[in-house]
């Protein structure tokens, strides 16, 4: 059982999403979604969080400096984005400053939540070594020159650009190795909704 699961005497299952880049974690997350069950998005939290005024914008204005700000005051993430990718060290102290108020944004909704099931999409989920919140782990998965053809496509990039992005996230083999399920995206939507229904009536017991 999650460290998320027990609130009150209600039990609540949190399974989380987790994936590589372009494997097709949002098309998963909106398939999800119209099946009528809630989805925690770590990236939107991040980006709130990371709007003028918010906890993670106070903390990446306190330890990078205004320069990172765009001409609004709200965060360049282009450009932070391209130091983090070429600063190992730039790239832990942002994860070590954000991260811990993510996660505690994410326990909150799953808190006030009156679901007795909850996903929780989380790109970075064993990277971050968060596996400890979730019952249940999915992977999101496509063999890697389907993710490289999609990712150079999806953000106009070059493969040379495109393979370094990927090789800066855990092997996606490793990622589907250590998950509970893994769902393909190779197919259409039709086939990864029976992915997800089986996954959850698995995960129900039924």
């Amino acid at each position: 059982m999650s460290k998320l699961s027990k609130v009150g005497e209600s039990l609540k299952k949190v399974i989380g999403i987790t994936g590589g880049i372009a494997t097709g974690k949002s098309t998963i997350d909106n398939i999800i979604k119209s099946l009528g069950y809630q989805v925690i998005d770590s990236d939107d939290i991040s980006k709130r969080l990371s709007q003028k005024g918010g906890c993670v914008y106070e903390a990446i204005v306190a330890n990078f400096g205004k320069e990172y700000l765009d001409s609004l005051g709200e965060i360049d993430r282009q450009k932070l984005g391209k130091l983090i990718f070429n600063d190992a060290n730039a790239k832990e102290l942002l994860n070590s400053i954000s991260h811990p108020l993510i996660v505690e944004e994410i326990k909150k909704e799953v808190a006030i939540s009156a679901n007795e099931m909850i996903f929780v999409d989380i790109p970075l989920l064993f990277e971050s070594q968060l596996a400890y919140l979730c019952d249940k782990i999915i992977c999101v998965y496509v063999p890697q020159k389907i993710q490289l053809k999609r990712l150079m496509a999806r953000d106009k990039i070059t493969r040379d650009y495109a393979i370094a992005k990927i090789n800066s996230q855990m092997d996606l083999e490793i990622k589907k190795d250590q998950s509970d399920y893994v769902i393909s995206t190779l197919g259409d939507l039709a086939a990864s909704k029976e992915q997800i229904i089986n996954i959850i009536t698995d995960i129900k017991g039924v």
